[in-house]
């Protein structure tokens, strides 16, 4: 007997997490479905050996397969599928196409199982976090009920449409990542390099010296010699920092302040509600129940406030008070998407209803985004000339005090 760890959603649509005894993880998939829950992952149990610096400055272990190579694969996947291939020769395709060392051992390892006499649902269960936690629970289902092809076009059209949702806001976001990198460097550059080199012209001024070319001076000096000191607070500080986002507590408080931050905010809000409705379409479109996706969805918002959020609207929905109703109350989605649920809910169009709202909000997203950077990029770069005329301010009034102690 081995040990597995599982995550599921029940039939009230609750997160189940627990850890059993199974002679394969075949049968752990049997003993949750027999229990009426829709297994999320299935794992076998493994002590984790990475220490926690090695976690947080490598970022876990290596290997993993970029999302977009997964999107690419299950639409490659869907299509040889539906050209008629049987799926271990199909895979057999996939291995010769791969272009990426890793995607093109991932499909091997995947055939090898396949070969053994396991379904595709449990090799990929097998790959661990290379794949959306949902996405074993989907093949699984499709394979059940004969539309796997259907299934796998579903998943590639959702990952395909969040990973330009996320493609969007990071090209976005690279020019001023450049620019606060630019004006960092270039701040510790004047500190550290530039003004200590006028020390010595005006160590004979004394009290003479203007108070903020010595305040300059003192921070200078500081630089150059405790940078290194800096840098080893600055790299303890975001490892204390991503060690207190595990605890749900801190990672509540954080995710909250988030969603208030001006512009921000209303930009993460957009973000999680095209994620929440491309998730709920592809889930009911797929035939799964409104609780079991919710339950689902919830572990698939990035906030959790509003995963937080989705709990309260999942008890919600068993005392059948509907969707739109418990989301409007908790103040956390933007109303024209309570609105287009309520109106989905009303004339039975639900998945079609958030289909609408996912494609609305990509382009809202987008919108958003081009607002957010033509005003923070300017911003940026008024601040970073401000730091370098104060700078510079401070060196020519020390020289204009020099000539007047002269003349």
């Amino acid at each position: 007997m081995t040990s597995f760890r599982y995550k599921a959603v029940s039939a009230g649509g609750e997160t189940v997490e627990g850890a059993m005894e199974a002679p394969d993880r075949s049968a752990v998939v049997e003993i949750l479905r027999s229990q009426g829950h829709f297994p999320l992952k299935v794992e076998e149990g493994r002590a984790n050996s990475e220490s926690i610096l090695h976690r947080d400055l490598f970022g876990g272990s290596g290997g993993r397969v970029a999302q977009r190579d997964i999107a690419i694969a299950t639409r490659e996947l869907a299509t040889l599928l539906k050209a008629g291939l049987p799926l271990d020769r199909a895979l057999r395709v996939l291995i010769d196409v791969a272009d990426v060392a890793a995607v093109r051992a991932m499909h091997s390892r995947i055939l090898e199982r396949v070969q053994g006499g396991g379904s595709l649902a449990d090799a990929i269960d097998d790959e661990g976090s290379s794949f959306p936690s949902f996405y074993a629970g989907m093949v699984r289902a499709g394979e059940a009920g004969g539309s796997l092809q259907n299934v796998l076009v579903r998943l590639a059209d959702f990952m395909e449409r969040i990973q330009a949702l996320r493609e969007s806001v990071r090209s976005a976001l690279i020019y001023p990542a450049i620019l606060m990198t630019m004006a960092t460097i270039t701040v510790i550059v004047m500190f550290g390099l530039v003004l200590p080199q006028f020390r010595p012209m005006f160590e004979e001024m004394g009290d003479a010296l203007p108070l903020l070319t010595r305040i300059f001076l003192i921070v200078g000096d500081a630089v150059q010699e405790w940078w290194w000191a800096g840098a080893l607070v600055l790299v303890l500080a975001v490892l204390l920092f991503r060690r207190a986002l595990r605890g749900s507590a801190f990672r509540l408080r954080w995710d909250t302040w988030k969603l208030g931050i001006p512009l921000a905010g209303d930009l993460l809000r957009k973000i999680e509600t095209a994620r929440f409705a491309h998730t709920m379409s592809m889930l009911l479109q797929g035939g799964q129940p409104l609780l079991d996706s919710l339950g689902i969805v919830r572990n698939v918002v990035g906030n959790s406030a509003l995963a937080q959020a989705l709990a309260g609207i999942t008890e919600r929905l068993r005392q059948g008070q509907g969707l739109a109703t418990p989301l409007a109350e908790c103040g956390l989605f933007p109303s024209l998407a309570v609105h287009l649920i309520r109106v989905g809910e009303e004339g039975g169009q639900l998945e079609a209803m958030l289909e609408q709202i996912a494609i609305t909000y990509d382009r809202e997203v987008q919108d958003a985004t081009k607002r957010l950077m033509a005003l923070l990029v300017p911003l940026l770069t008024i601040g970073l000339g401000g730091v370098i005329a104060i700078i510079i301010a401070s060196v020519l009034g020390a020289f204009l005090s020099v000539n007047e102690i002269v003349y």
